[in-house]
């Protein structure tokens, strides 16, 4: 691991007061778990929708 990103993870592990394996194992966790948003806009989709999915769109212009 090159020396920067170690010195940022031990950083971020002391501030959550987590060790640096714990920190590491929540990390590698959540980025292998699709997020209830992403699970959320899957079961929106068409299956075999593809790239030519409906697009959602949401906020307000003025």
């Amino acid at each position: 691991m090159p020396e920067q990103l170690k010195a940022a993870v031990e950083e971020a592990a002391a501030q959550e007061g987590r060790s640096v394996n714990a920190w590491l194992v929540r990390a590698a966790a959540a980025a292998v778990q699709p997020t209830q948003r992403d699970r959320h806009d899957q079961r929106d989709q068409p299956r075999g929708s593809g790239k030519r999915a409906k697009q959602r769109l949401t906020g307000w212009v003025r």
